[in-house]
């Protein structure tokens, strides 16, 4: 699948066109664009009609946070914000209307702020509310945010108990937050459900935050060791491409697309053949 990260500049048509003509299933979608789509007059059907129309698929529901004790940190973007504005109700209104097989969860403020056991019951509340309409939910864990690294989101997932719960593991964030591919090996099969890759250059830049919303490299064009995930993804039931990139940006719709979508293949062809 292809998320709106790599087309970030372009309209949403644009968007379906280049991950249809790149060779997607799926465009994931965000409860922004959804939001402005519907000012602009645009129905849920019409939106599925749209995506039809290309041959596409839309989903999984590209951060949701309302889960959590609090959707955002006030310090962040209004941009930003606006992501993260959705309530549980209108996620998974959204989620029936278009048909989404999933949501990607996770908690934009810092670390430390809510205690664990707030985190565990939000989620495990939200993946019930989930459960009826036949809708996974992956815990995303980012560096910077109240679910750092994959053990934390393992830990949430866990203890939720919830059947329909899994894991979002980024690459870029699990290898700039230190993540050691050892790590998966130990995991339960399937507990990955979801995967966005993304590479980089070997060296992590002075600012983190700058590459991860701008210098990021389609897979297989940096030097991240993305080879090391294959083994312990093998059971990941979305596999997909997530690229925050200025030369993307610059780049019309569809080359964007298929520059992401030549990293993607490489990739999943090696793991298949493993």
């Amino acid at each position: 699948m292809l998320w709106p990260a790599c087309v970030r500049v372009h309209d949403f048509a644009a968007q379906l066109a280049a991950a249809r003509e790149a060779g997607f299933s799926h465009l994931a979608v965000s409860g922004a664009t959804l939001r402005r789509l519907a000012a602009a007059g645009w129905s849920p059907a019409a939106l599925r009609r749209l995506a039809a129309d290309e041959g596409m698929a839309l989903g999984p529901w590209d951060g949701f946070s309302a889960w959590a004790p609090e959707r955002c940190d006030p310090a962040l973007p209004a941009e930003a914000q606006e992501i993260f504005a959705a309530s549980a109700e209108e996620c998974l209104e959204w989620c029936a209307a278009l048909g989404l097989h999933a949501v990607g969860a996770t908690a934009p403020f810092p670390p430390g702020r809510h205690p664990r056991e707030a985190l565990v019951e939000g989620f495990a509340a939200f993946c019930e509310q989930a459960r009826p309409l036949g809708v996974r939910v992956d815990l995303e864990f980012i560096p910077f945010w109240a679910v750092p690294d994959l053990t934390a989101a393992v830990e949430i997932v866990s203890a939720s108990g919830a059947a329909n719960a899994g894991v979002l593991l980024d690459s870029w964030h699990f290898f700039r937050g230190g993540g050691d591919p050892g790590e998966l090996a130990a995991l339960p099969a399937g507990r990955v459900t979801a995967v966005q890759l993304a590479d980089a250059p070997p060296a992590p830049p002075v600012d983190l935050w700058w590459e991860c919303l701008h210098g990021r490299l389609p897979p297989g064009e940096g030097g991240l060791p993305l080879d090391r995930l294959r083994p312990a993804l093998a059971g990941a039931l979305d596999l997909g491409v997530e690229v925050f990139s200025d030369a993307l940006d610059a780049l019309p719709a569809a080359e964007a697309a298929r520059r992401a979508a030549r990293g993607l293949e490489l990739f999943a062809h090696e793991r298949h053949r493993r």
